[in-house]
């Protein structure tokens, strides 16, 4: 994936948010596929990315978003939040990373012994 390409991309363009869109949640699901881990959700929305991923077994999952990628920091951004279900909107706290990393933290951040310091 050339994450520079995502970095510098121009948002006043339909096409290119369409086109990154789709490409963030295959490299997503790429990112969460190689740790185990399964995407479960995308969440469209207007120049944020959200998506609901789980463990192989769908007993622990979490939420990854992006705010707002027209931010200039948005790749070093993104918050991960773990869910108590696929529909919980409103628990736990964010912990951030950065884009590429987003499968292996979301792993740490899913296991049963996860601590917060583990992220």
């Amino acid at each position: 994936m050339d994450y520079q390409n995502w970095k510098e991309l121009d948002w006043s363009t339909e096409e290119n948010w369409s086109v990154f869109e789709k490409e963030a949640w295959t490299d997503a699901e790429n990112q969460l596929s190689a740790q185990g881990l399964k995407l479960l959700k995308t969440l469209p929305g207007r120049f944020s990315v959200g998506i609901v991923a789980s463990t192989e077994d769908e007993q622990r999952f979490i939420h990854i978003t992006v705010k707002d990628v027209r931010d200039e920091n948005w790749f070093d951004n993104v918050r991960l939040r773990r869910m108590s279900s696929p529909r919980d909107w409103k628990g736990n706290e964010f912990h951030y990373c950065s884009w590429n990393e987003i499968g292996k933290k979301a792993l740490k951040y899913l296991a049963p012994e996860y601590d917060d310091e583990a992220l």
